[in-house]
């Protein structure tokens, strides 16, 4: 480290000793040097932008390393599929990478998608993508059910609700809901 550092002061000096040998005054040399200051910036301004997005994610540290998220960002664009029997639905559909974080790095970031596939992701994109936690300790889970109309939706309900509350999986009984969510000509889709 001090034997570049060492290399890299000796050339500035040996390029400023030439400079003044060939004659060439302070506000050329001022102005040569913006104006390469302003080339090599341009040039790395993807690095650097990723570099300074990566030092925020390890000192904020949204996520770390085996939390499972979701990141949705238009830099990488997913096309959600579209069922017709969706239309109205108030079900939501985030398009977007879902997995474990493995690794956060100073220039890129890697998450082990759902499936297996390993993806890399620029920390510039992390900073300004939407990030879906998955770490919440208790999760809500809707269950649709279609009944016909020969049977009576508030027994039903009664009943589900009863049935929903003494179940050892439910970890708060007095939250539990049971509703009619569409009702059609054919059928009534109760929600859980």
């Amino acid at each position: 480290m001090v034997y570049s550092l060492y290399q890299l002061v000796s050339y500035v000096v040996l390029a400023l000793l030439l400079f003044a040998v060939a004659g060439v005054n302070g506000i050329a040399l001022l102005a040569g040097g913006t104006f390469a200051g302003l080339v090599v910036g341009l040039a790395g301004q993807t690095v650097l932008s990723n570099l300074i997005a990566g030092v925020m994610l390890l000192f904020v540290r949204p996520f770390g390393p085996g939390d499972r998220i979701t990141l949705t960002t238009w830099q990488y664009s997913l096309i959600a599929p579209v069922y017709p029997p969706k239309f109205y639905s108030n079900d939501l559909l985030v398009p977007g990478y879902t997995g474990i974080v493995e690794e956060l790095g100073l220039i890129y970031s890697r998450i082990r998608q759902d499936d297996g596939i390993r993806v890399r992701f620029p920390n510039n994109v992390l900073i300004q993508a939407a990030i879906l936690s998955h770490d919440v300790a208790e999760r809500w889970v809707r269950v649709k059910y279609e009944i016909p109309p020969a049977i009576d939706p508030e027994q039903l309900i009664s009943r589900a609700e009863e049935m929903v509350r003494t179940s050892d999986w439910v970890a708060r009984p007095d939250s539990v809901r049971v509703w009619v969510h569409q009702a059609t000509i054919g059928s009534y889709v109760i929600s859980v």
